[in-house]
């Protein structure tokens, strides 16, 4: 019995995997589906190949905010927050 969907390797084009995504747009899960979805994505990260990619974007993440353009980053959140902290809550 063959699955539903296209054959495989079946390449689509920008335009229709566009058309696709706008399609799924705003789609809400089942309790069930979420559940599914948490059971899966726990069990990646507890296996060997989830602990590395864990690591990577550890790894990732701190080279960006050690950067100069993730400190200029922060100092301009900085700033923003103060901003918006004198302004809406002093």
């Amino acid at each position: 019995m063959q699955k539903k969907g296209r054959p495989l390797g079946h390449r689509l084009s920008a335009e229709t995997k566009s058309k696709i995504s706008e399609s799924k747009m705003g789609y809400i899960h089942t309790e069930k589906s979420k559940r599914k979805i948490r059971k899966a994505i726990i069990r990646y990260y507890k296996s060997p190949e989830g602990i590395l990619h864990r690591e990577r974007l550890s790894n990732s993440y701190s080279e960006f905010w050690n950067s100069d353009e993730g400190v200029d980053l922060r100092l301009r959140v900085g700033e923003g927050l103060s901003k918006y902290y004198k302004e809406n809550l002093l």
